[in-house]
């Protein structure tokens, strides 16, 4: 099944999995709306997705934040609820105790203990 988007979709990949390399979540969600993507290419840099979009290759499901980047041509839409969630995790170097780490983690916690 096709989409009314166009050919393709483009995911980002932290690790290959199945099908195609993409993300079971997002494959998931676009079957939960009635379709199956045709993935014909993949990347993970946001910029070069970005661009493959902006080229005519296909479209992508990307973050928020990515509206910052205006290309010519790329239009951001936000995803109608539920939108798909991603665990993300919080690094620093160890043994680093100097008072902008603390108070960025500090602050980390404080916004994690109001989900």
């Amino acid at each position: 099944m096709g989409t009314a988007f166009g050919p393709a979709l483009h995911i980002t990949r932290p690790t290959p999995t199945p099908p195609q390399g993409s993300p079971p979540q997002i494959i998931s969600l676009c079957q939960q709306a009635g379709f199956s993507p045709n993935v014909v290419q993949e990347a993970m840099q946001m910029q070069t997705i970005v661009s493959l979009v902006a080229g005519g290759i296909g479209i992508s499901i990307v973050p928020v934040s990515l509206e910052n980047m205006q290309r010519a041509g790329v239009v951001y839409k936000p995803l109608a609820e539920p939108t798909p969630c991603a665990e993300i995790a919080v690094a620093w170097r160890q043994n680093d105790h100097s008072p902008s780490i603390q108070r960025f983690l500090e602050i980390v916690n404080q916004v994690m203990a109001l989900r």
